[in-house]
């Protein structure tokens, strides 16, 4: 059985999703002296718990209540439930991987805080980016961001009415 096209694209972008969050755990692994052969799992947990929630949730029949509450509201409480997969990702995924050796006494509450913070900016960084592209739309987005719409452009255009009926 084939999967519908929507259905396709949204485990494209789960699974693209997913490996750049292992990417972006990479880069942060580096960045704070971490492990990376550790950050990319996690990253990708997270990440992918992130975009599964977005994906088969929010933009589903059943998160309909959920988008039609104003846009603070909603942000904030995304924003809340992402913190808690964060949250798990970050404690159970060391622990299914058997990375407990790695996390053991060297993962303490201050590094667990610094993670915590970081993931949430992404995360924010992400849900700001997925709301404004849901209002305004994919392409307007991508056309705004390519500075497309900061020069302006003078159009001629002409308009044909034509009554055919009579």
């Amino acid at each position: 059985m084939a999967l519908a096209h929507h259905n396709r694209k949204r485990i494209y972008i789960w699974a693209i999703s997913t490996l750049a969050g292992g990417a972006i755990g990479i880069m942060y692994s580096l960045l704070v002296g971490g492990q990376p052969k550790f950050a990319f799992p996690i990253g990708c947990a997270i990440v992918g718990g992130l975009m599964g929630f977005e994906l088969l949730f929010v933009q589903r029949p059943v998160g309909a209540w959920l988008r039609g509450l104003p846009l603070l509201v909603f942000m904030a409480i995304s924003t809340l439930l992402w913190t808690v997969i964060i949250a798990v990702s970050l404690q159970i995924v060391p622990l299914l991987l058997g990375l407990e050796e790695a996390y053991g006494e060297t993962y303490q509450a201050s590094s667990f805080q610094q993670d915590m913070v970081f993931s949430l900016a992404v995360a924010f960084a992400m849900n700001a980016v997925l709301r404004i592209r849901s209002l305004i739309g994919g392409r307007v987005l991508i056309n705004f961001l390519l500075g497309r719409y900061h020069r302006t452009l003078r159009e001629q255009r002409v308009f044909l009415f034509l009554d055919l009926a009579d």
